[in-house]
């Protein structure tokens, strides 16, 4: 059985793919801002503060609680207790929503 010439054997394309995968990643375009949005991210969870997340599609998210900061996502927990991991990149602003002394902690 002989194949199509416009067809490259599997190896070069596992070569291809190998490649790509050890090849280093591009630096993120917007990495001061995942940083400044991290570091707020980070704070919150600290300190068990619910969140308003705006994502650059138009899109909000309010009272959200986060559980886990990564250095390019977020596991946030909403009112319902359901989980939503969220790229960073996709975040556009952080609103903190802070308790008062008179809420106590949580």
């Amino acid at each position: 059985m002989t194949q199509p010439l416009t067809i490259p054997p599997l190896r070069y394309r596992l070569r291809a793919a190998i490649a790509q995968l050890r090849a280093p990643a591009p630096a993120a375009p917007s990495s001061a801002v995942s940083t400044a949005i991290g570091t707020e991210l980070n704070a919150a969870r600290r300190h068990g503060d619910t969140i308003t997340v705006r994502t650059r599609g138009g899109h909000t998210l309010p009272a959200a609680t986060p559980t886990t900061v990564a250095a390019r996502y977020t596991v946030l927990t909403t009112s319902s207790n359901g989980r939503v991991i969220l790229p960073l990149r996709f975040i556009e602003s952080v609103q903190r929503h802070t308790r008062t002394a008179s809420e106590g902690p949580a």
